[in-house]
This record gives C-alpha cells, structure tokens and sequence, in this order.
C-alpha cells in the first residue's frame, strides 16, 4: 500500500489518470493485449472515482470496476438486495454507455478487523465460525444476484481457498477468504461454497 494508506491515491485522482496513462503506453509499446481497469475502487463509498476516470481516461481504460465488502448491512437486512442494485446499476450504465464492461473485482460479506487465531491481521469474513456464517452465505449470492440485475459484466468472489496456515511463518497476516479451509492438511468447505456453487452451475 501507499505511506498515505488505503485508497491514497483517491485523493489525488489526476495522478492516477499520469500512472494509468504510463502503463497504457508501456503495454502498448510491447503490443501487450491487455486492458487496464479503472478504478478498482472500495467501497461503495469510494466508486464516484470510476465516475471520474470515465469523464478523463477513458481513453485508455478498457473496463471500469470496483470492490465491495459489505461492511454496515448485516446478513439478516432485508433492504441490502436493493441498495446494492441501487449502487451497481448506475455504474454499470456508465460503463455500458462508453462501450465497456462493469466488473466487481472483488467481494464479501463483513471483513474481520484485526488479529485472530494468533495472527496479527487475519483477513476473512466476520462471520466465519460463527452462528451466522449461514445468513453471510445467503448475503454473498444475494450480492451477486443484484450485481447481475443490475448489469454487472462480472462478479468475483475473494477468494477461492484460503492461504495454507503456515503461509505466513512470522504470523503476521492470513487470508482467509476461501471458499475451501485449509487447515493443514484438510480442506473442508465452508458455507459459501454452497451458496456461490448453486449461482455457477
């Protein structure tokens, strides 16, 4: 991450357009076929910069997106389907009115904040290991159910195993994301598996 922190660089947009512009003329001076997204911003909160880099990079920006973790809507609220929908659709049209797709990179329900399971930061679902870990699964596809209602080209899930334990040897930080444990040796399913696997048959 940037000295500043997280989305630093929300901050100073124009220099975003200056590093999105450079890698754009670095890729295509190597013919590279890759297309850059913008701007992979998150929360919700944060997405007004896609708003941004469509009205001055647009240019050179193949496909706009952003993150979402559903950090103030409990699993039970039955108002979240809409608002989603209601923050999805109008950057979607956006997109869609300048000939690009509209991704959601990455998403979930309520992330863990701070240490857990002797690491300093373990990154994972709140609800994990707990008695709403069911609910947090029905509030992953009902996430994914309104991002496709409301024009999303593409919707990721973070992520789909978690980090081996020993991953980290100084125990400073664990994801713990997945979809699939890995606990060891065993990798059980969590939950979410359920869920996200019945929305991608």
């Amino acid at each position: 991450s940037l000295p500043g922190g997280w989305a630093e660089m929300r901050k100073d947009l124009p220099k975003f357009e200056d590093y999105h512009r450079r890698i754009f003329k670095a890729l295509a001076e190597r013919k590279a076929p890759v297309g850059l997204l913008a701007t992979d911003a998150s929360p919700t909160a944060f997405w007004d910069t896609i708003r941004w880099a469509a009205e001055h990079m647009d240019d050179v920006t193949a496909a706009y997106g952003g993150h979402h973790y559903i950090n103030k809507q409990a699993p039970d609220d039955l108002t979240f389907h809409d608002w989603f929908v209601g923050q999805v659709r109008p950057m979607a049209e956006l997109a869609h009115s300048k000939g690009k797709p509209f991704l959601i990179g990455e998403f979930g329900p309520k992330q863990h904040q701070g240490p857990r399971d002797g690491f300093a930061k373990w990154d994972g679902c709140a609800y994990f290991d707990t008695p709403q870990e069911p609910l947090a699964a029905v509030q992953t596809a009902e996430a994914v159910i309104a991002a496709v209602s409301a024009g999303a080209d593409g919707i990721a899930y973070w992520t789909f195993a978690d980090f081996p334990d020993d991953y980290a040897a100084d125990k400073k930080y664990a994801n713990k994301w997945g979809t699939f444990r890995w606990d060891g040796n065993e990798f059980p399913r969590r939950v979410n598996y359920y869920a996200i696997g019945l929305l991608t048959r």
